[in-house]
């Protein structure tokens, strides 16, 4: 019973590092706001979903987090839509580079999370801003 509540305890650090790590990082180049912060920010939250995948076979929240997963993927494909139709296409390239950082840390969270990990993710992000 006391390796299973550690295995819940080490899970919640996980997802508690995905802002810990980003908000901290995007903090220190000038709060992310240029689209080269973007790039590697997406990168990284990537990376944490593909070691997710990798290291674990517990979905994490994804078995019942799938529509915030796939709205945040629909809006990623809306916002490189409207290239299309846009005054300006190369801004809208520039946003959904931005926005694919959130697909990829929605990904992150939902792969990462397990039950008990918001009680660490709220003071995590508080703590990283």
């Amino acid at each position: 019973m006391a390796d299973v509540a550690r295995a819940l305890h080490r899970a919640g650090w996980a997802a508690a590092a995905v802002p810990l790590v980003l908000v901290t990082s995007l903090g220190l180049v000038q709060g992310g706001y240029q689209p080269a912060s973007w790039v590697w920010a997406g990168a990284l939250a990537a990376w944490a979903s593909g070691v997710a995948v990798v290291v674990t076979r517990h979905p994490g929240a994804l078995r019942r987090g799938w529509p915030w997963a796939l709205a945040s993927a629909a809006l990623l494909l809306w916002t490189v839509l409207s290239a299309s139709w846009s005054a300006h296409p190369a801004q809208s390239v520039l946003e959904a580079r931005r926005t694919l950082v959130y697909v990829a840390v929605v990904l992150a969270l939902l792969l990462l999370a397990r039950p008990g990990s918001s009680r660490l993710l709220v003071p995590a992000t508080h703590l990283a801003i």
